[in-house]
């Protein structure tokens, strides 16, 4: 009955004892996060009312830069035009040179 009582003491000391730390530890972190929690979520709150506040000046200036680039892409494709037209008029002016000097 001794071997017996001191295998179960053996045995208490080995898994028992390191389940209830062990078990013991994971209620102090629970009590952690619990503690975390509620400010957590006020800085959650004003991180998404700082965001919710950013938003309109930022979408603002996001539709002045879409129209800016509108702008831009209108007079760029105003220049090409011209550029293809004194293209033409540069290559008619050289034929006829050529043709006038029997080139």
């Amino acid at each position: 009955l001794s071997d017996e009582l001191a295998g179960l003491r053996q045995w208490r000391a080995e898994t028992v004892h390191p389940l209830l730390e062990a078990s013991e530890r994971s209620r102090a972190a629970q009590r952690g996060v619990d503690a975390a929690l509620p400010q957590l979520h006020d800085r959650l709150d004003r991180v998404e009312a700082e965001a919710a506040a950013a938003w309109p000046p930022l979408r603002d200036r996001l539709s002045e830069a879409e129209r800016t680039l509108a702008t831009v892409g209108t007079e760029i494709s105003s220049v090409a035009g011209q550029l293809l037209q004194l293209t033409d008029v540069h290559n008619y002016a050289v034929g006829s040179l050529e043709a006038g000097l029997g080139g």
